[in-house]
């Protein structure tokens, strides 16, 4: 029975976190990590935790342009 608790609690710690790591703000600098932008570096614009997409700016040809991606497809950058 310990045993039992043990592995649902680590279950539940493990997807509080998860929830933790989807945590974008507003100007918050990420970097794109999948797909066609893959190392671009932009800026949050818009987070849509339901849906669990964000809306980051880049520069494409110097021109600024917003882009939907997956949460997934981002990380936080390093300033």
């Amino acid at each position: 029975c310990d045993e039992i608790n043990s592995m649902c609690s680590a279950l539940y710690n493990a997807q509080e976190n998860k929830k933790l790591s989807y945590s974008y703000e507003k100007g918050e600098k990420v970097k794109i990590n999948d797909g066609l932008f893959q190392n671009f570096v932009g800026r949050i614009d818009m987070v849509n935790d339901e849906a669990k997409v964000v809306s980051v700016e880049v520069s494409i040809l110097g021109k600024p342009t917003i882009i939907e991606f997956d949460i997934n497809q981002v990380e936080k950058a390093e300033d």
